[in-house]
């Protein structure tokens, strides 16, 4: 088994084995697969992209822990992006 793929088998929080059906998609094309993954055991969540080369043999994931639900994070992939205004304004808001 490919290691990238076999790290997304076990929860990076708590090292538990996910269980079937722990993992939904989150968004597709042809090449990538972004997936959330919820743990049974300690209830943490990551995201996972899973991105396969042009020949189809390789596969590459970069996850992340996050504290959004599956249903938050369906809702965040249709948001539209923070624009250079608001960061501007956040930064302001700091001082």
């Amino acid at each position: 088994m490919n290691h990238e793929v076999e790290t997304l088998l076990y929860c990076a929080v708590c090292g538990e084995q996910y269980l079937r059906g722990s993992a939904k998609t989150l968004t597709t094309n042809n090449k990538t697969l972004l997936i959330h993954i919820r743990c049974h055991h300690c209830m943490s969540a990551t995201l996972a992209m899973v991105t396969k080369n042009d020949k189809g043999g390789s596969v590459a994931t970069m996850g992340m822990l996050t504290d959004l639900s599956y249903q938050e994070a369906v809702e965040m992939l249709h948001k539209q992006p923070i624009t250079i205004d608001e960061v501007l304004d956040m930064y302001k808001s700091f001082k």
